[in-house]
């Protein structure tokens, strides 16, 4: 029983070893840089804006029997929202 449970302790180190290199190797690969205090300088750039009043509609509409009510409003209020583009 003895020699059991040495051997599985032997295994179980090697898989902590294992597990704990990658951790510490990465952990070691980047130094740490003071943060720089100073503020950074920004540009506003102006562009020349386009109205573009080409518009894509796409309607998913599920046919289902739970639907039939919010496809009745959809129908109803359908004239309304192309009035309004």
């Amino acid at each position: 029983m003895k020699r059991h449970l040495r051997v599985r302790w032997r295994y179980v180190r090697w898989a902590i070893i294992a597990a704990g290199l990658p951790l510490l190797w990465a952990c070691n690969s980047r130094t740490l840089v003071a943060p720089d205090p100073r503020p950074s300088r920004t540009f506003n750039k102006v562009y020349q804006e386009t109205i573009n009043r080409d518009v894509d509609i796409l309607f998913m509409i599920d046919n289902s029997q739970s639907m039939d009510k919010l496809q009745t409003k959809l129908a109803t209020n359908f004239p309304t929202f192309m009035n309004g583009l």
